[in-house]
């Protein structure tokens, strides 16, 4: 199998919408699943045969019709963040904090997007939890992965550069700087499963089963970057913790 999954998220005066796209291969079939989150409802999820995804020109991404949105600050930043036997995960951080053009948003929009690549069954990393997030502030961006369970990793890239990163309580420590979440909005609070319907033909393996049963949580929160003695960097965070049962 081979999964490919783009997210895109978008904060403007303070209120986010989420944008997922992905194609799975299962040998000569190819399942698309179009999915997007405003103001902490589902507007709307679809699957189909098929997959139209996003699309790179020059430095800007664009989102496949009909949303008509395009984040600015495209580059590719690939991070290999799993290589066992030939089972591959790339995470690609494409937009870190970029301008965003679409119909209905303000001037003021801003966002962020990433690819991430799968040559194999994401239960194969055997999680217990995962915690990711990003911050896009008016000058700086960083963004943020822990996994904890039978094989830990944690990364951040502050400003695009790869930096060690730590978790404390509502702060993120990454590269000399500390980013603090405020007061946070559920944007999201369901199990995998629910929108994970796709990759049905897999769910006989006890593995799988097992990874369908984690509880995923998405927040968004006004932040506040401590970098270097500067100013703060002040801006939006959006955050998200999953968690697998023992």
């Amino acid at each position: 199998m081979r999964l490919e999954k783009w997210y895109a998220d978008i904060v403007d005066d303070g209120r986010a919408t989420i944008l997922y796209c992905a194609s799975l291969q299962l040998g000569p079939l190819c399942v698309g699943y179009r999915r997007t989150i405003g103001r902490g409802e589902t507007e709307s999820a679809q699957f189909r045969l098929g997959a139209r995804l996003p699309r790179i020109e020059r430095a800007a991404l664009v989102w496949p019709e009909p949303t008509r949105l395009v984040w600015n600050g495209c580059a590719s930043r690939a991070q290999e963040l799993w290589n066992r036997d030939g089972r591959t995960l790339t995470w690609n951080p494409l937009v870190l904090n970029g301008e965003v053009s679409g119909t209905r948003l303000s001037a003021r929009a801003r966002g962020y997007a990433e690819r991430l690549t799968l040559e194999f069954g994401p239960w194969h990393l055997g999680l217990a939890s995962l915690r990711w997030g990003r911050f896009c502030g008016r000058v700086h961006s960083l963004v943020w992965i822990e996994w904890q369970g039978r094989h830990d990793k944690r990364l951040g890239l502050l400003d695009g550069q790869a930096r060690e990163v730590r978790m404390h309580g509502q702060d993120v420590y990454c590269g000399g700087a500390r980013l603090t979440l405020g007061d946070r909005t559920t944007l999201l609070q369901e199990p995998i499963a629910r929108f994970a319907g796709y990759a049905a033909p897999l769910f006989s393996k006890a593995g799988a089963l097992h990874f369908l049963r984690g509880t995923e949580t998405k927040w968004l929160a006004q932040a506040r970057l401590d970098c270097g003695g500067a100013e703060p960097d002040r801006g939006y965070a959006i955050h998200e913790e999953v968690v697998w049962p023992r």
